[in-house]
């Protein structure tokens, strides 16, 4: 595919460079053009309708089920395919129908030890590879309800015991007798790494390999997910023998998500066993008594319920694709495993100035072989002193160029043990600290708790993987982190060292110079108190109200008319600070990054009259009351950094107006005060609660002036207010600090009010939006990295005490003062 047909039929890449392929591939324009034209030509009913429309639609899914299995050389006469949700349903399935029987414990010590490794339980065996995704892992606990035992076991053992030379059943002597069902279940590639496991496993495996190694005969059956390996690589079926194949068409060809399919061997299908019955799945049944016929047909018992029939029929469009547009499979193959050799072969060669590698990869090839590696890398980043660069900061790097990646453990928590050396007692550990799957924590005690992983489609093109080289070469070679002992939380030993500056832990000189809210979230700020214009080390200079320059300690307040700048604290933190937010057409909240303009839209508060105003250049304000209560119709729930907020919508009027504004279909919503969110205090170790407004984390930001100086060194062509202003901070404070000086403290008092520091605040990619212009610049997150580690953190995140303060607002000139 040349870059031409490649920006024709996948226009959504234009910006992009994607290369999470394993994640799901994408759809191309022409397939989607294809199926609307079917659907809008053509009647489909309901298929459990009789008519015309009907029977069109039930011969459709007829054609698209042999098309499936002749796609997989085989057909309807050895092959059966039942549509599910996904692979992920079609393996719950299995698990759910498979002839679980209980285990039976051994009747002595003697008869246990006689009977080799394990035998002591003669059931039926759940066998699975410890590379195996997620949803396979999961039939384990079915398994093991039903009274079955689950063995994980090695690609080392897996192979070990599947080898030619292995021991048959036929020459097993010693093991119990039984005529219990066992399942072993693999992936044909791994999520993960890419690697590709052997297809004549399925039949060593039924022919008794494995039943030395776990002590036990029985009847074997075999599950191949097929998810993975089908995205790119052939699969035949007349070859292969599995017993039942999970795969999901969104894997292959995009479109449509939601649909699955068990390919399954009619000889082996008898064996599942099924007890709900849905519409369509029976020939008749009493609704007053127990009885019920199931269809003679696998597919119409296994299939309960209307079937996705649209969908279905998407499928058929999707295989066309791929033959027409990508040539056929075989094509696909060869053109993505020349990818992944050519960005592996280039990664491989990347080496610091000391001549240590700048990458590690987890694969089990050197990506010379189609039978044996797919178009997956997965690796980890080093520095030169051989430390690892976190996967959270690899990819918020990667967004700024752009590149689409996965990081994590890809759900496959057992390859990340493989391949990251993590123990069992190491992933309860990480989960007792506030690891979870799907989080930034990416470094604990020193090792990587996931990583990162690039996968090629039959629409990607050497570009994307020069793009990704040059991204690795730019950021990660030679890549230097700031030399800071502090430690990333505040709640591991972080120093808190006293110097001239501060008498029995007072700040003697330092003030809050700046109070900023953000009263629509992700959009520009108010500031209460217009601050830093320049800064050396000595001497900070203040412009006050845009009017006057004078230095920090010459501040008076006749400057202010005679009143010193405030703002009141509310319960949720700064009142009025981001109790709005912006959401999209699908009710999905916005920000800049997304959508960067968002910047240019600015909020201000008037408390003499009760009013929200908007405006942005070239438009007129517009006006809402701050009072706006909801009606019990108008409440939604909606996620707000993974927490749940009940907002409700403040009319059509804004909503116009901000679509207009931004260039897309949105509407403004208010936090509902009625409605608690609350901190996720079970992530940091603090003590009590405080409700939360529509913040990302929690209740304040704040940023020290003298940080941000020592930070602009590194940022030629920068100003220190807007970088400032990238920083979105709540509290700017001034004095004669030392550069992140702020980092160790843990506790501290502005006024009257005393703030726990709860965290470092770990930036993203949004420090890159100029907030005057919207424009996006790489430079800045990057330096940041380099100078910050590998968290990227700068300003500390706050929590007020309400049980230690007195104060009900907060004025810029109030004195800052360390309490811990």
């Amino acid at each position: 595919m040349d870059p031409k047909q490649r920006l024709q039929e996948f226009p959504q890449l234009s910006d992009y460079v994607y290369l999470d392929n394993t994640g799901t591939t994408l759809f191309a324009k022409s397939q989607i053009d294809k199926f609307t034209s079917d659907l809008t030509s053509n009647l489909y009913g309901n298929p459990h309708t009789r008519c015309q429309s009907s029977e069109l639609t039930t011969d459709t899914i007829d054609q698209v089920r042999s098309r499936i299995l002749r796609y997989f050389h085989t057909s309807q006469d050895s092959h059966c395919i039942i549509f599910t949700s996904g692979s992920t349903g079609a393996l719950k399935l299995l698990a759910e129908g498979f002839p679980w029987s209980p285990t039976k414990e051994a009747s002595s010590p003697d008869e246990k030890n006689d009977r080799g490794v394990g035998d002591d339980q003669a059931g039926s065996i759940f066998c699975y590879l410890q590379d195996n995704h997620t949803s396979v892992v999961g039939m384990r606990e079915v398994a093991t309800a039903n009274g079955a035992r689950s063995v994980c076991l090695s690609p080392n053992q897996i192979s070990s015991a599947l080898s030619p030379d292995s021991i048959t059943n036929h020459e097993c002597n010693g093991l119990s007798d039984s005529n219990a069902d066992h399942l072993f279940a693999y992936p044909g590639q791994s999520n993960f790494s890419g690697c590709k496991y052997p297809a004549k496993w399925t039949a060593m495996c039924k022919n008794g390999h494995l039943d030395k190694l776990l002590g036990c005969h029985g009847n074997w059956y075999v599950a191949l997910d097929a998810a993975s390996l089908v995205s790119t690589s052939p699969l035949d079926l007349s070859i292969c023998e599995a017993d039942f194949v999970p795969l999901s068409f969104y894997k292959m060809f995009g479109f449509p998500t939601g649909l699955g399919a068990l390919i399954a061997r009619k000889d082996a299908l008898p064996i599942l066993q099924k007890r709900y019955f849905g519409g369509g799945a029976v020939m008749a049944y009493s609704a007053t008594q127990p009885f019920f016929v199931p269809r003679k047909l696998f597919h119409e018992w296994f299939e309960d319920g209307t079937p996705p029939f649209l969908d279905i029929i998407a499928v058929r469009h999707g295989l066309d694709t791929l033959e027409c547009l990508a040539g056929g499979i075989s094509s696909i193959s060869e053109h993505t495993f020349y990818l992944a050799k050519y960005t592996f072969d280039n990664l491989k060669s990347l080496r610091h100035s000391n001549r240590k590698e700048v990458v590690e990869f987890y694969c089990k090839t050197d990506y010379t072989d189609i039978n044996k590696q797919g178009p997956i890398i997965c690796f980890n980043v080093l520095n030169p002193n051989g430390e690892y660069v976190g996967y959270a900061q690899f990819q918020k790097l990667a967004a700024l160029y752009k590149i689409q990646l996965r990081t994590g453990c890809f759900c496959n928590i057992g390859a990340c043990q493989l391949f990251l050396g993590l123990t069992d007692e190491e992933i309860q550990a990480n989960y007792e600290a506030g690891h979870v799957c799907g989080d930034d924590i990416d470094i604990i005690n020193g090792k990587p708790s996931g990583a990162v992983r690039i996968s090629f489609g039959y629409m990607s093109l050497k570009a994307d993987a020069d793009v990704f080289l040059n991204f690795m070469r730019d950021n990660f070679v030679d890549f230097k982190l700031y030399n800071d002992k502090r430690k990333s939380t505040p709640h591991t030993e972080r120093g808190c060292s006293l110097d001239e500056n501060q008498t029995d832990g007072r700040l003697t000189r330092a003030k809050l110079s700046q109070i900023c809210l953000y009263p629509i979230k992700s959009c520009a700020a108010m500031k209460v108190y217009i601050g830093i214009q320049r800064f050396d080390r000595d001497k900070v200079t203040l412009l006050v109200h845009k009017t006057q320059t004078v230095s920090f300690g010459e501040v008076s307040p006749q400057l202010f008319s005679g009143t010193v700048p405030n703002w009141e604290i509310g319960p949720q933190g700064l009142m009025y600070d981001r109790q709005w937010m912006i959401v999209s057409e699908a009710g999905v909240f916005l920000s800049q990054k997304r959508v960067p303009r968002m910047c240019l839209i600015e909020p201000t508060i008037d408390l003499e009259t009760g009013l929200l105003t908007i405006s942005s250049k070239g438009m007129n304000p517009i006006h809402l009351p701050l009072d706006m209560e909801p009606n019990e119709s108008s409440l939604e729930i909606k996620n707000v950094c993974a927490d749940r907020c009940q907002t409700f919508d403040c009319g059509d009027a804004v909503s116009d107006w901000l679509t207009e504004v931004l260039g897309q279909n949105c509407r403004l919503h208010k936090q509902n005060a009625n409605y608690a969110r609350r901190r996720r205090t079970e992530r940091i170790d603090v003590s009590g609660v405080s409700k939360l407004s529509l913040v990302n984390v929690d209740q304040y930001l704040l940023i020290s002036a003298t940080s941000t100086a020592d930070f602009l060194q590194s940022l030629p062509g920068h100003d220190l207010e807007t970088l400032m202003d990238r920083f979105r901070a709540n509290f700017v404070i001034s004095g004669p600090l030392e550069p992140f000086q702020e980092d160790g403290w843990r506790k501290l008092r502005i006024g009257s009010n005393v703030f726990e520091v709860t965290d470092l605040c770990m930036r993203c990619r949004m420090i890159s939006v100029d907030q005057m212009t919207a424009g996006e610049t790489r430079d800045t997150y990057k330096q940041l990295t380099n100078r910050r580690g590998r968290k990227a953190t700068f300003g500390i995140l706050l929590r007020r005490l309400e049980g230690e303060s007195t104060g009900s607002d907060v004025s810029v000139e109030m004195e800052i003062e360390v309490l811990e």
